[in-house]
């Protein structure tokens, strides 16, 4: 029975590690994906970028990816080291999945950014006009005032000119 189950938990283990690495490289090629976005991005945006520009926009993103790549090997080093190492690999770890922490959040904090410029360059939009309105409407009220001011004028004439055709 031992036997079964410990044979059980190296099939187990072998998924684990397959599934391991199967999100360490998806999470690479998203980092790398984003520095080439973000690098494109700049570089478009930019009419004075080169492309030294646009590598280094790119560069800590691709740093990033290789380290994603490193954890899993050191994760493995670490049951294989005399016991005075596995302090040092368990800081090392610890380093990298920070590196990998604050790159998400500077890519969450970004995409919140972008969405409150978004906001407020709808919110300026929606106040430019509603101040337009404002204006158009008062316009209005003046050739409104002013049309029937020159109404009552040429009614005024028509009056003194005394019974016409129109007045039947």
């Amino acid at each position: 029975m031992n036997d079964q189950f410990r044979a059980k938990l190296a099939i187990y283990g072998q998924w684990t590690y397959r599934a391991a690495w199967g999100l360490e490289i998806t999470a690479a090629l998203i980092g790398l994906a984003t520095g080439i976005a973000l690098g494109y991005q700049a570089f478009a945006s930019s009419e004075t970028a080169t492309t030294t520009d646009l590598t280094l926009a790119s560069a800590p993103f691709f740093m990033v990816a290789l380290a994603e790549l490193t954890k899993i090997p050191v994760a493995t080093l670490m049951f294989s080291v005399k016991w005075r190492w596995k302090p040092i690999l368990a800081v090392f770890l610890v380093l990298i999945a920070g590196i990998t922490f604050e790159t998400v959040f500077m890519g969450l904090e970004r995409a919140v950014t972008l969405r409150q410029l978004r906001v407020e360059t709808l919110h300026a939009l929606e106040a430019e006009l509603l101040c337009r309105g404002e204006d158009l409407r008062a316009v209005a009220r003046d050739s409104l005032a002013e049309l029937q001011a020159r109404f009552q004028s040429a009614r005024d004439q028509l009056s003194e000119l005394g019974p016409t055709i129109f007045d039947r």
